[in-house]
């Protein structure tokens, strides 16, 4: 598939800056020309190889260009309109939107996934109301501060779906709370509780996360940062070592959660709570 694009510009001045702001105002046409090619460039194709694999045949619904859907793109103000290509399913008589399909974009989102994420990501590195300024300023779009706000909340959600803990011979965990303002927090505000996991390549993934309110303290604000812990087998808990602060919440809801042969190991207040530790040397070299 070749696809070529043409873009004449009228041009009476050198000066970068105009010329900058000329090419930006461009890339949104280029770039709807771009998906506009693509998508009916191969849409015969992927249609037969959609049809084989819901083992069904498939009758053009819809090819017209002048019936469209609109994405959001990240560039310029104007969102890109695309010929809405639609079959249906001959057994079932269901329709289906082939060029959402083919862009991997959910019904009913204007917004692709991977524009989502440098959203959240964004909105996850420093207030919602810079990262809008920031974002506005280089892209020329509008975002607002719902945008950024729901978009952080939902790839947050799928992130912390995908934690999982990896096999290891000797799994160490660290646990940890920071305190953080919440709308719902009150004067205390509350408290991000994160439990990571050093894995076999030396990396550290989170495995766990939650929130209390109000700073909680006790047994069972750490249960829902430490439930994926609970289910474990038995024979990687035994070797399992968890380093913490010395919280003692962290402490009594680990020892109701997993075995009793979990090794606690604490980085600080080591005087407060030598009862509850147990110094373990393969782990030193992660304290580093």
């Amino acid at each position: 598939m070749n696809i070529r694009i043409i873009c004449d510009f009228n041009i009476d001045n050198s000066n970068y800056e105009i010329l900058f702001k000329i090419f930006n105002s461009a890339i949104p046409a280029m770039f709807q020309e771009l998906l506009s090619q693509a998508i009916q460039s191969n849409a015969e194709t992927y249609k037969r190889e959609l049809s084989k694999k819901l083992g069904t045949v498939l009758i053009w619904k819809n090819r017209k260009e002048n019936q469209t859907i609109k994405i959001s793109g990240l560039y310029g103000k104007e969102t890109v309109i695309l010929p809405m290509l639609q079959v249906q399913r001959k057994d079932t008589g269901k329709k289906i939107s082939l060029t959402r399909l083919m862009l991997g974009i959910k019904e009913y989102r204007q917004i692709p996934n991977v524009h989502r994420e440098v959203l959240a990501q964004l909105g996850a590195s420093t207030t919602f109301r810079s990262g809008r300024n920031l974002l506005n300023s280089i892209t020329g779009r509008e975002f607002s501060l719902d945008t950024i706000h729901r978009t952080v909340q939902e790839v947050g959600e799928k992130v912390r779906a995908g934690f999982k803990v990896e096999a290891s011979d000797e799994p160490v965990f660290a646990a940890d709370g920071t305190g953080i303002p919440t709308v719902e927090g009150g004067k205390l505000g509350s408290e991000l509780k994160v439990v990571s996991q050093f894995t076999p390549d030396g990396r550290v993934q989170p495995v766990g996360m939650g929130i209390s309110k109000n700073k909680k303290k006790g047994e069972g604000s750490w249960s829902e940062a430490l439930s994926a812990l609970q289910d474990l087998p038995q024979e990687f808990q035994d070797s399992m070592t968890m380093i913490t602060d010395g919280d003692s919440s962290i402490i009594s809801t680990l020892r109701n959660m997993v075995s009793d042969r979990t090794n606690i190991f604490c980085c600080y207040r080591k005087s407060r709570r030598l009862t509850a530790i147990t110094a373990i040397p393969t782990i030193r070299p992660y304290m580093e």
